[in-house]
């Protein structure tokens, strides 16, 4: 049987349990020119076939390296990983099987399985180390201290009653007429004018907001408002002008009060409101 014969052999034998590979490698060895009894590459190989079939990997790891030391084919680097893989000896199927893909004239279908093949081993070989990593014992739980009794809790002294509070009624001393009716009155005159100022400075900016539209609903979103806004303003100041009005004639009339004596004539004007409005009442005494 020729060179060539004993390592389609030795390819058919391990390519059965292993899947495709790269055992079909074209180049030759050369012939044994040294004239000894040593072993030649063909019975080395026809060798390692025989031991592998009888699952003897150990024996067949070693005839593939007197091999590969007498003819360095790539393909016997591939062997000699698949049977190291086989051993269980990951760490040394990595080693050869790094070494093939490295390897020049490979063929690229069998460097791509055997870089799947040095996937897998990696990862056989990363949880074979971690389940190696010794697991280090939890420490002991020290026992919690003894807790202690609270102390006794001391009842709260006696609450003694407070004083009683004597109200004393107040001193109302009549000095004049009270002012406060119109004081009242011109602050919510000042709250009406300042609500239509607001509300003119409202009317103005959507007067701005009108300017500067470009749609015509924009404007006429803007027109509705500025004139919602001015028709507030208006009512606002008539009605705080008005107030104010009331509230002057209110304090000019308080004054003449105090001064004037109770036998000369007097005119009084008050505030009045209806459902159907307000205004201002004026009284005549003589």
């Amino acid at each position: 049987m020729s060179r060539f014969a004993w390592l389609l052999c030795a390819a058919f034998a391990l390519s059965m349990a292993f899947g495709p590979s790269s055992w079909a490698q074209d180049s030759e060895p050369p012939p044994d020119e040294t004239g000894s009894d040593a072993p030649d590459f063909d019975s080395l190989i026809e060798a390692a076939a025989a031991a592998y079939s009888a699952k003897d990997y150990a024996q067949a790891l070693q005839l593939f390296k007197e091999a590969y030391a007498i003819n360095p084919e790539p393909s016997l680097l591939y062997n000699m990983g698949i049977i190291a893989d086989k051993a269980g000896d990951f760490d040394l199927a990595i080693q050869y099987l790094n070494d093939y893909v490295l390897g020049r004239d490979v063929d690229v279908d069998a460097r791509e399985d055997a870089l799947r093949r040095l996937e897998q081993l990696r990862k056989l070989q990363e949880l074979r180390d971690r389940d190696k990593t010794p697991v280090e014992p939890d420490p002991p739980i020290e026992p919690d201290p003894p807790i202690e009794p609270d102390p006794p809790i001391e009842p709260d002294p006696p609450i003694e009653p407070d004083p009683p509070i004597i109200i004393e009624p107040p001193v109302v001393v009549a000095d004049g007429p009270s002012y406060l009716g119109p004081i009242v009155t011109f602050s919510a005159a000042a709250a009406l004018l300042a609500g239509g100022g607001v509300s003119a400075i409202l009317a103005s900016s959507q007067y701005s907001a009108f300017e500067d539209a470009t749609t015509l609903v924009e404007r006429r979103d803007a027109a509705d408002s500025g004139e919602t806004a001015a028709f507030a303003a208006d009512i606002l100041f008539a009605t705080g002008g008005a107030v104010a009005v009331g509230a002057l004639i209110w304090t000019l009339v308080l004054a003449m009060e105090d001064d004037t004596p109770d036998d000369v004539n007097t005119i009084g004007i008050h505030p009045w409101t209806s459902p159907n409005g307000a205004g201002l009442g004026m009284t005549l005494c003589f």
